[in-house]
This record gives C-alpha cells, sequence and structure tokens, in this order.
C-alpha cells in the first residue's frame, strides 16, 4: 500500500469518526482531503462526489473556511478537466473572500499561477475578473444545486 493510499484510508475512517459522533466540521474537512487525493490519482468521478459533498456539509455546518476548501479543490479538478477559465474563476472568488484561509489561500495562489500556461494574459485577466464578480454563496447554491 503506498502513501496516497494508506491516508486515504485514514481519511475515510476519519470521515466515519466524525460521522458517528456528529462532527460534521470535520466529515467536510476528510471528504475535502478524500477528495484531494483522488484528483492526485485521477479518480475524477470519486473527487467529483467527494468535493461537492464537503462542500454541501460544510455549508451546512457553517464551515465557510472549510467550504472554501472545498472550491479551490473543485477547481483544481475543473483544471484537470481542461476548463482552466472556470478554475481560475473558482479559485478566485476562495483567493478574496475574507474567511478564506492561510493554506486555502495558498493552494489557490498557487492554482491560479499554474493555469497561467493554459491561458492567454486576456483569458486569465477575464477569467480573474470574473471570479472577483461572483458572491460566493451564489455559487456555492449552484454547484450543490447542480450536485443533487
Amino acid at each position: 500500500m503506498n502513501r496516497l493510499e494508506a491516508a486515504q484510508d485514514y481519511y475515510q475512517q476519519s470521515v466515519e469518526i466524525c460521522r458517528e459522533i456528529g462532527y460534521r466540521w470535520g466529515v467536510a474537512a476528510c471528504l475535502n482531503r478524500l477528495g484531494e487525493i483522488s484528483v492526485e490519482n485521477g479518480f475524477n468521478a470519486s473527487a467529483e462526489q467527494q468535493l461537492n459533498e464537503a462542500l454541501r456539509t460544510a455549508i451546512e455546518a457553517r464551515a465557510q473556511t472549510v467550504a472554501l476548501r472545498s472550491l479551490v479543490a473543485l477547481a483544481s479538478l475543473i483544471a484537470k478537466n481542461d476548463q482552466p477559465a472556470l478554475a481560475v474563476e473558482y479559485a478566485t472568488v476562495a483567493l478574496n473572500h475574507l474567511a478564506s484561509d492561510g493554506q486555502t489561500h495558498y493552494l489557490a495562489e498557487r492554482l491560479l499561477n499554474s493555469l497561467q500556461a493554459k491561458l492567454s494574459p486576456e483569458d486569465m485577466d477575464a477569467a480573474v475578473q470574473r471570479g472577483q464578480t461572483i458572491e460566493f454563496k451564489e455559487l456555492v447554491n449552484q454547484l450543490i444545486s447542480a450536485s443533487s
């Protein structure tokens, strides 16, 4: 068993424990990590399911910082699915939100930097501008509705 598989097993166990004790913030955070591991392994369908569930759970638990992390992870998945402009928009929303913590901010910046090579400067600027005008709450509601 490699390290990613071991981490996946531990996070899955953590999700189950957090569900048992009713710790929704922990459920959402662990689902984010599971989704990120799935993205790394190329398991896009399971990543999308895990990250959407993480986003929904985080919003229900009023865990905005966790929901922002979900949004950045979804942006990474979208980027891997050859939709770099949409990924830039999502990452920009998370990057500019006041509740974004240091790690989420770093991950969003790193993703944006990596996406610069995939878009022309004009397309990158346009996507960033669109992301700056999107309301986090509206975007989350759209994503949750689309995944239901």
